[in-house]
Parts: structure tokens; sequence; C-alpha cells
């Protein structure tokens, strides 16, 4: 062996080797054998030798899957190569095992930001505001350094993905460091901040996918004027710049669209102001210069003339008309004064009229030079019923009622009535949505359209008692997310924990709450449910053990940041 070869490199080269064999093999007993040989290779224990070559100081055993494993998460080329043979043998015992024990780390949330959702977002709300971020820092304290090490390494990697831009600044203020626990002086104000970008700048350089890197340098625009970035180690600092720059681009490595080269670089000038026209400058030249950019300046120079007479001729056409006056007013009725609407568009929405009133409608241009000029008149006649407004949350439905059927005995038939209020939002559609009301199980969720006013829920169970709530939607986004307050976890019995919450804060339409329960020791997750209710109790638990539980409030805007509650069940007495 080389002595610049590292003994990692050689493990990793012997188990490609292998792999690549098995996908040669022309039997599929022959590919079998061979898995079950590489399982079996990294599953071994290391003795003292090898401890001693791969620098291991952990006097436990040790397997080589668990050496391996790190080695992989920093070499991006050797991981996407054994991904490769992975998913070519993938079917074959011992393949997806030895696919968990080598690629297991971080694979979750890297899987959320590669796809563009957020489908454990609920996982890591638990890591971060539970444990990394919890004002009790006691549970952090206690894991062994290597597990403290590693679990803030994957939530730092992964925070600008979960946490909104609001509170990124935040979370940079409050993320501990690797390096110190609270009885060795640690948890200071701003000590992880380097250690949080150097994991992320590490992340941005995996994300192969347009959305999950404009999710990150939207959440790292947010950063600028943190002045915990002043403190960042002249490494870090120019890691991230460099990182940045290249995302900048439009070659290699990245081959970075346009959206993410306008981000990046909007990054650049948030978090490093210095030097923003220098480097802009620079950015023009390599641009005009680089390969993909010769053709578009060619272009460029050649279709110049026809810009300026473009131009030009919009110049001119505004001294003529520069815009436009709408005067609406009614052609009959009380008031007779015009509203005037002044655009420089073709068209114009009006809102707040009165229903079934037959209105004139003027078109008016006007020139900065020469005034307004002849006018072009029309008359439309506005809908019965009451008006809407387009941009307001529309009002709750009315008349709600939930009446068994007669012919079958699992059926049951909701019926309701649009709002007749006036002054609310636009209702295109509506959400029906109905709850176990011992449990608060969810067993019906359905959109429907703005013309349907009744439903029939099928496969119940007779006997049982529901809750059905109908949803009107519009076009117009809900005011901010839905929040979750209150939050307590108390044990009932030995096996069995009663959560309640409230909303925190009744004004925002909330549509259910999304519960996660996980084993804090193990980190198993024990259930995941959505209720309508304030409140669940969770059975069957596992006596004298601790868990965590999570609830966020979901409305049409998405899931809030989940709160978080832990207790332990009692234990069995003896």
């Amino acid at each position: 062996m080389d002595e610049n070869t590292r003994p990692e490199d050689v493990l990793s080269q012997e188990i490609l080797r292998k792999l690549k064999l098995a996908t040669e093999a022309e039997t599929k007993e022959d590919r079998e054998i061979i898995c079950e040989e590489v399982f079996c290779d990294i599953t071994g224990q290391l003795d003292f030798i090898a401890k001693e070559r791969l620098h291991v100081n952990h006097s436990g055993p040790v397997c080589f899957y668990e050496v391996l494993a790190p080695y992989y998460f920093q070499n991006n080329v050797a991981a996407d190569t054994l991904l490769y043979f992975c998913k070519r043998l993938w079917g074959l015992p011992y393949l997806a095992p030895t696919f968990a024990l080598l690629l297991h780390s971080r694979q979750l949330f890297l899987g959320d930001v590669q796809s563009g959702i957020k489908k454990f977002a609920a996982l890591f709300g638990f890591l971060s505001q539970g444990v990394v971020l919890s004002p009790n820092r006691q549970h952090l304290d206690q894991l062994p350094a290597q597990a403290r090490e590693t679990l803030l390494a994957v939530v730092a990697a992964y925070t600008p993905y979960y946490t909104p831009p609001a509170a990124v600044k935040q979370v940079l203020e409050e993320f501990p460091s690797p390096l110190h626990t609270l009885a060795e002086g640690g948890h200071m104000p701003g000590e992880g901040a380097d250690f949080l970008l150097g994991e992320v700048t590490d992340t941005i350089s995996r994300v192969r996918t347009e959305q999950g890197l404009l999710t990150y340098l939207h959440c790292l625009k947010a950063l600028g004027g943190a002045h915990h970035l002043k403190s960042l180690k002249a490494i870090t600092r120019l890691r991230l710049q460099s990182e940045l720059y290249s995302l900048t681009s439009p070659g290699g490595p990245y081959y970075a669209p346009r959206s993410v080269r306008s981000a990046a670089l909007e990054v650049l000038d948030a978090l490093f102001p210095m030097g923003r026209r220098s480097r802009r400058l620079v950015r023009l030249v390599f641009r005009i210069l680089h390969p993909a950019e010769i053709l578009g300046v060619v272009f460029f120079v050649l279709l110049l003339p026809v810009r300026v007479w473009s131009w030009a001729s919009r110049k001119a056409l505004g001294g003529v008309a520069w815009a436009v006056m709408v005067l609406v007013r009614p052609t009959a009725g009380a008031s007779k004064e015009p509203s005037p609407h002044k655009v420089k568009s073709r068209s114009v929405i009006v809102s707040n009229l009165r229903p079934n009133t037959v209105y004139r409608v003027d078109v008016v241009p006007v020139s900065r030079k020469r005034g307004t000029g002849p006018f072009a008149t029309a008359t439309v006649t506005t809908l019965s019923g009451p008006s809407c407004n387009p941009t307001a949350v529309p009002g709750k439905a009315q008349q709600v009622k939930a009446t068994p059927s007669s012919s079958r005995n699992d059926r049951v038939t909701v019926t309701w009535a649009p709002n007749s209020g006036g002054g609310n939002g636009c209702v295109n559609g509506y959400r029906v949505e109905g709850f176990d009301a011992s449990n608060g199980a969810k067993v019906v969720s359905i959109n429907l359209g703005r013309d349907v006013e009744e439903l029939n829920v099928n496969g119940l169970i007779p006997g049982t008692k529901y809750n059905f709530i109908v949803i009107a939607k519009s076009n117009a986004a809900y005011s901010p997310e839905a929040t979750v307050q209150s939050f307590t976890a108390v044990p009932l019995g030995k096996d069995k924990m009663s959560l309640s919450w409230q909303n925190g804060d009744p004004g925002i339409c909330t549509q259910a709450y999304k519960i996660d329960a996980y084993q804090l020791k193990t980190g198993d997750r024990v259930i995941g449910t959505e209720t309508g209710l304030s409140s669940y109790t969770l059975t069957k638990l596992v006596p004298g053990v601790e868990y965590a539980f999570t609830v966020a409030a979901v409305n049409s805007k998405g899931d809030s940041i989940p709160a978080t509650a832990m207790s332990s069940t009692p234990k069995n007495r003896r």
C-alpha cells in the first residue's frame, strides 16, 4: 500500500471491487454469495492492528461499517459509486442492510432535500427543538462525545432547509458547539456559528436539485447582518465564499440554473458586503469570457440595435399615452361619483362592487404632454348575490349537519350551506374532514368543488360517534401558519400518556394537528397520526421509558414548527 493512500480508501476499493464482480456475475446464486460476503466483511470487528492503522481510539468492539460510514459521507465520488452498484443489485439478500450500514448517515434528510419535500420535518423538529436547541441542554450534554458531535452535525447540516428564514438568525446564535458542554463552560451565544456554517457548506456541495439549493440559499440570505458572522474562522469563511461563488458560475462543477446563480450572488452580497462591486465586475468579465456565454454575448451584440429601437419606440409611445384612466360608475343609483383606477397595463380588476348592478366603464388614455384623449365606453352588469373579495379568507360554511343514513348503518351524510354574509372571500371549493370522537383519528379528508353542498361518508363503524368539519377554501393564502402552545404530556398509568395543547392563535384557521412520538433513548418512532381535537391519549407504551412528543398545527399553508414535550411512563413495581 502506498504511503499516501489512506486505509479507508483501500477498504472502500475492495468493497466496490466485490460489488462490481457481483454485477458482472452470470447467475443469481453467484451474486447472492458475493453480497453475503460483503455484508460479512463490513460487520466484522476490527482487531488491535486494524484499530491502530485506522486511528480508532475506542476501547470497545468496533465494526468496519462504523469506520466506513463516515468515510462515504465525506467522499462523494465513492458514495455515488457505491450507490450505483446498490441500485443495480437491489433486491438481493444482504444488500439492503449493506446499503443501510454504509450510507445511513443523514440519508433521510438528504432525501428530503433532493426531492424538494419535507417528509421528515417532524423528526428534524424533534432533534432540533427538542434536543439541540432545547432550553434544557441536559439530554444533549449526557450523550457521548462522538454521538453528540454527530447529532449536532446532522442538525447543523439541514437547518437551512427545515428552518424558516425568519428564525435562522436565532438558531445561529443559540446553536451549541460540539467542543464544550455546559459543565465545561459551553453553551455561550454564537459559539456554534462556525461549526453550523461549516456543516452547511459541506451539505450544499451534495445537493443536486434546484429546489433544494434555492431553499438553502434563501435561508442563508436571511443571515445577512448577523454579528456572529464576524467570528467565523478564516477557513470557514473562505470555504463558504468559494462554494457560493461556484454556484454563481454557469459552467462546472455545478452547471447551476439561472435562478440558483442569481440566488447565490444575492447570498454573497448579503453575507459578505465588502467587495460587492469588485466581485460583480470580476464575475461579469469571466461570464463574457466563459465558453458557455460567448454565444449569448454574440447574440446580445447583434440584437443591440433592435433593443435600442424597441426602447426608443416605447418611449415615444409613452409620450402619447403613458397611462390609462379607468372610470367605473353605476348608471343608476344614489352615488354618481366615478371610481378612478389609473393603470399602465391593458387590464384591471375592480372589486367591492354592488351585486346585480349595471356599471358604465370609461377607459381614458392619459398623456403627459397632451392630457386626456378620446375615451371608450362599455356597460357591464354584476352578477346577483353577494360580491366577494378575492384576496380575503372565505367565511365559514353554515348549517353544517351530519345525518346517519336510513339505508346503511355505516354511512353518514354531511350537508352544509355557503356563507351568506357580505364581505367574505371568494370560495372556490370545500374541504370536508371527519374524526373519531373517541380518539381523534381522521376517517375522511376530501376536497370538493364550490357547487357541492353534500357528501356521503361510507365505511364507518356502526354505533361510533364522529365529528365532521367543513372548511371553505379560496385562492387567498391564510394568515401566518398556525401554532401550538401549552403542550403537555401526562402519564396515565404504566402504559398510557395523555397529550393536551392549545391553539396558539384562535384567529388563525387550524385544520388538524399532526402528532409524532419517539423513544428518547433509541429515537424509534412510536406513532405518527393526525387529529382534529386538542388532546390525544397514547396507549400500549413501554413502562419505565422516556418519550418525546411533537405536535404541529396543520392548515392550508402547511405545518407549523412542532411543539415538543417529554415525559416518562412509570416503571413496573415488583
